[in-house]
């Protein structure tokens, strides 16, 4: 199997990250697995030096497609990370007193993600501003889980993702990653020739 070329689109909105991988060489009875999977697959891209490789997408299997170039069977693989907690609705609804705190660990596990780093960010409680950290009168909610805990967190000044299968939360306008803990490319580190910016794939 070889790993031909990868395009990953990531974004610290609410929408899916999505992943595309072109694969060569898969047997037939493993293209046809692919292809024939109706329920999720997870699916992990890593890429990196000899020795010594990074996480770059964790995500589904959305669907897969081959076609034949010369001898060579090629196979693409679509995933997306978050699709499927985007799509979750639900209701949740909590008497006079209750925690906001609490309806945010409700929905996201009502979005079927892991809670990621939800407990650290909202810290003892989650206080809204001019609303205080719980309800005064019950709060009620009913539709798109993802959407309602948004707006709560924008209550709080903090907003939400989803990246490699977990909840993502930071303030409004903070990066996701600090810069001390990017991944340098230079020639000392193992990069080979001079970095270039194409437009679609990258291999």
């Amino acid at each position: 199997m070889l790993f031909r070329s990868f395009n990953v689109t990531k974004h610290l909105r609410k929408e899916p990250n999505t992943a595309k991988i072109t694969v060569y060489g898969l047997s037939e009875q493993r293209r046809q697995a692919l292809e024939a999977r109706k329920d999720k697959v997870p699916v992990e891209l890593s890429a990196g030096y000899q020795g010594a490789s990074f996480l770059i997408f964790l995500g589904l299997l959305d669907s897969a497609t081959s076609h034949q170039e010369g001898p060579e069977w090629v196979t693409t693989v679509h995933m997306d990370d978050g699709k499927k907690g985007r799509k979750k609705r639900g209701a949740i609804s909590f008497k006079a007193g209750g925690s906001w705190k609490k309806a945010a660990q409700d929905l996201v596990k009502n979005m079927d993600v892991s809670a990621g780093n939800l407990v650290e960010k909202l810290g003892a409680k989650l206080s809204l501003e001019q609303l205080g950290s719980v309800f005064s009168s019950g709060f009620a909610a009913k539709g798109n889980s993802q959407d309602t805990l948004e707006r709560i967190l924008n209550g709080a000044g903090l907003t939400h993702s989803i990246q490699n299968g977990e909840l993502e939360v930071r303030e409004i306008g903070e990066p996701l990653f600090p810069a001390n803990n990017a991944t340098i490319l230079k020639p000392d580190t193992g990069l080979i020739g001079t970095p270039s910016v194409r437009s679609e794939e990258h291999t």
